[in-house]
């Protein structure tokens, strides 16, 4: 038996165009891929709307800079999910995440 090596290609998705593209195996269920994003969606959304709540309730007079934070929590939370599956499922996303978020957004 020979084994097949996945082709790589862009998936279509609702992400903005500043978004760096999505890569998927063609043998990938491209219905599972739209559920993963959808959920990525959501939990950055969820970051926005509180870090919007957190941010009027501080009254500091900082510009917005809610898009950013979000994205920067994203990255760390796929970052996250990534060493998690990387590790068997044995180091847990949420292992250091006290110190993790109080460093990122000290800021």
């Amino acid at each position: 038996m020979t084994t097949r090596t996945p082709v790589m290609r862009p998936l279509r998705s609702s992400r903005t165009r500043s978004s760096p593209p999505q890569f998927s195996s063609v043998q990938e269920d491209d219905r599972l891929q739209e559920r993963i994003n959808q959920v990525l969606d959501r939990v950055e959304a969820s970051l926005k709307q509180s870090l919007r709540i957190a941010q009027s309730q501080g009254k500091d007079g900082q510009t917005d800079i809610v898009s950013m934070q979000a994205a920067l929590l994203m990255s760390f939370v796929i970052g996250r999910w990534h060493r998690f599956a990387r590790s068997g499922f044995r180091k847990l996303p949420s292992e250091g995440i006290d110190v993790s978020l109080r460093i990122l957004l000290a800021a």
